[in-house]
């Protein structure tokens, strides 16, 4: 079975480059739907495009710390990520948008020890806290599924 994969970027790409601390993070996400088509992440320009496709290119001919490479090339249809720009209307980058946001935002909340928003942002944040982060044997997201 093959899957794409739609990743949007929300943060700021250079984590030391701020003194604001709420532009010291940078949630990347992905959204992967069971379809047998092509990987895309939403354009960025040049320089931070290039960065991402040389970082997907890596994964998948290196692994990661966790996934060698060969589950990565079993289930991706292509070694090349390709980007399209947000104004193409591509359902699977407008819900990777809708979830990186959200993730992004919850993020900053949770390091500065607010709630989550009573929004629909914040509710998107819960769902993805209370059944899709990664957590350790204790239950603790923070260092496993937000880092």
């Amino acid at each position: 079975m093959k899957y794409r994969l739609y990743v949007d970027e929300v943060g700021n790409p250079d984590l030391g480059a701020s003194a604001d601390p709420n532009h010291r993070y940078l949630s990347l996400t992905g959204v992967i739907l069971d379809l047998a088509y092509v990987d895309m992440s939403e354009s960025r320009g040049g320089k931070e495009d290039r960065r991402l496709k040389d970082s997907f290119g890596r994964v998948c001919q290196e692994g990661s710390d966790f996934v060698p490479p060969d589950q990565f090339q079993a289930r991706l249809t292509s070694r090349q990520l390709k980007v399209k720009s947000k104004a193409n209307n591509i359902a699977g980058l407008q819900l990777a948008d809708l979830m990186a946001h959200a993730s992004f935002r919850a993020t900053l909340a949770r390091r500065e020890g607010h709630p989550l928003a009573a929004n629909f942002g914040g509710q998107i944040a819960a769902i993805l806290e209370a059944s899709k982060y990664h957590r350790n044997a204790a239950g603790v997201i923070e260092g496993w599924g937000r880092k």
